[in-house]
């Protein structure tokens, strides 16, 4: 009898230590086996820079100045890898469409100039997440007595990179920067810009947890750029008939759409856009994403299957 409890309370802690281990494993560990992500996103995305906007001066990174009716369909897709529970990395692809026109203002001198464009974005980029939730697989659904970890649904996370990016503004299907509008290498007049460009995205995102392998959610992003040329537009006003004379009457009539009515407003040196503040595009997309679970690797038996199963094969029944 003696030896009978003996086993049992050996059996018992073994369960015990077994059940706590588990937990542990759950708790710290888990994570590991659903490290990898895929995601396609589909949004609206914008662009703040020196066209359009609201009926006022233009405002320095802010989003009161975003002239909503502009907003263009992107698309993206991304690769992410958890490096820690709470951290990961993530390559992105980014497709979308931005545009301005001074024609949706009621801003005088904006209306007054006149000009507008619109460009195709394509973006590559690497970010950091930082996690303040982390979706945990689980049961799903309430199944009565049902054994094992219950599933925390939802993803909470802000993130930070760097990426590159290639436009090309166009006015009325004319590309722009070939004009060089500003007068780009004539003297006095700016260096031309590159339609390469480095982008710095920022943002948030949220998901929710729909089975153990997918998922669905929102994410904003803003990109700060390193160019005030998304759309073609930065400094001062070159004199028009100098331009003429360089360039041609394509780039003259684009420099200039203006009625003429106050010539002092596109004289040479009159302000023509900031060049004190970069242009920056954005997006708010929702995401559907893959979570690739690891395949967990049974153990095996040292020297190979127990002759028993061997014999259970051979046999008829």
């Amino acid at each position: 009898m003696k030896s009978f409890y003996k086993i049992l309370i050996t059996c018992t802690l073994a369960l015990i230590s077994i059940d706590g281990f588990s937990q542990y494993f759950n708790k710290l560990n888990a994570w590991k086996y659903y490290r990898r992500e895929f995601s396609a996103s589909f949004g609206m995305g914008n662009y703040l820079g020196d066209l359009g906007g609201t009926d006022g001066p233009g405002i320095k990174f802010f989003l009161m100045d975003l002239e909503m009716s502009t907003f263009k369909r992107c698309f993206g897709g991304s690769y992410r890898y958890h490096i820690r529970r709470n951290m990961s990395l993530r390559a992105t692809g980014y497709y979308g469409q931005i545009e301005g026109s001074d024609a949706l203002t009621g801003h005088a001198e904006r209306s007054y100039r006149n000009l507008d464009f619109q460009s195709k974005v394509y973006e590559a980029a690497v970010l950091y997440e930082c996690y303040f939730l982390r979706n945990k697989p689980g049961h799903l659904y309430k199944i009565k007595n049902a054994k094992g970890q219950k599933p925390q649904r939802f993803d909470l996370f802000v993130f930070a990179g760097v990426g590159g990016f290639w436009f090309n503004p166009m006015s009325g299907g004319v590309p722009l920067k070939p004009l060089r509008t500003e007068g780009q290498g004539l003297p006095g007049g700016p260096k031309p810009y590159s339609r390469l460009q480095i982008c710095f995205p920022g943002g948030f995102g949220a998901n929710m947890l729909i089975t153990n392998t997918l998922k669905i959610g929102f994410e904003g992003n803003y990109r700060l750029t390193m160019t005030d040329y998304l759309d073609d537009v930065s400094t001062f006003y070159y004199d028009n008939a100098k331009l003429r004379a360089a360039y041609g009457d394509a780039t003259a009539n684009m420099a200039d759409k203006s009625s003429g009515a106050n010539p002092h407003w596109t004289a040479e040196g009159a302000i023509r856009g900031n060049p004190k503040n970069d242009d920056a595009y954005m997006s708010g997309m929702l995401t559907l994403t893959y979570i690739w679970k690891k395949s967990v690797i049974k153990p095996t038996r040292q020297g190979g299957d127990h002759p028993f199963i061997h014999h259970k094969k051979r046999s008829k029944f």
